[in-house]
């Protein structure tokens, strides 16, 4: 028999469940209040609002990220869905990949004090860190292999930021680029974000905001490669 109305109520203040679950939950109540008690549209919305307070909302389990186990049991339950499980197969595979993937930093900066602190605090960050005192070398760098994240001074020499942040767009298009300097005004800022950056840093660095910088280029580039 269903619940009524003062019942769902008492388990919606009772129910270990997230607040704007219980918002969704009160304001279905209200819609409810409104129905005739003698029809199925007033028998469903009570029976979806008992479903949406009693979804095991605080618990999980550990993440199984075997595809062979999870395609016996895909093949056993769901024999007529392939196109459906290779979906799903796919899908745990990027995941997989984007779980144990390392994720890989240039540093550049021609101040050997400030190059060495970024270097430090974000190997701290278990990323695969590779720090360069020129935009030259930076160059260089870039030839060689994939970076997902750049950070660069603007103002080093002949080849300065700018160039780095060209070369990692023209190369690496997904690439984020944080750009830092010393002489910061409106007008660089908006250059370097006009042309790609990801962000900008003024000098002198706060180590904090680099790490938190660095955290959101990743995870919006890992919003990139999951929509992909």
């Amino acid at each position: 028999m269903p619940h009524s109305i003062d019942e769902l109520r008492q388990m919606i203040v009772s129910a270990r469940i997230p607040s704007h679950v219980r918002q969704i939950a009160h304001r279905e109540l209200e819609i409810l209040s409104e129905k005739n008690p003698d029809t199925d549209e007033y028998v469903n919305e009570i029976s979806y609002i008992d479903y949406l307070i009693s979804l095991p909302w605080n618990k999980k389990t550990e993440n199984n990220s075997d595809l062979e186990a999870a395609e016996k049991v895909f093949n056993e339950k769901c024999r007529d869905s392939k196109k459906i499980g290779t979906e799903i197969f796919e899908y745990m595979a990027a995941h997989m990949f984007k779980e144990n993937k390392v994720r890989r930093v240039l540093v550049v900066d021609d101040e050997k004090i400030a190059l060495r602190n970024m270097e430090h605090a974000l190997k701290k960050e278990d990323y695969m860190v590779v720090a360069v005192n020129s935009g030259a070398e930076a160059l260089e760098k870039l030839e060689e292999s994939e970076f997902d994240v750049i950070i660069t001074d603007l103002i080093m020499g002949e080849i300065d930021g700018h160039a780095v942040l060209e070369k990692t767009k023209n190369r690496y298009p997904d690439a984020k680029v944080i750009m830092i300097t010393g002489y910061a005004t409106v007008d660089t800022a908006v250059e370097a974000i006009r042309k790609g950056a990801f962000h900008y840093i003024e000098k002198p660095i706060r180590l904090n905001e680099v790490r938190s910088a660095v955290k959101e280029a990743l995870r919006q580039k890992c919003l990139s490669e999951s929509s992909k």
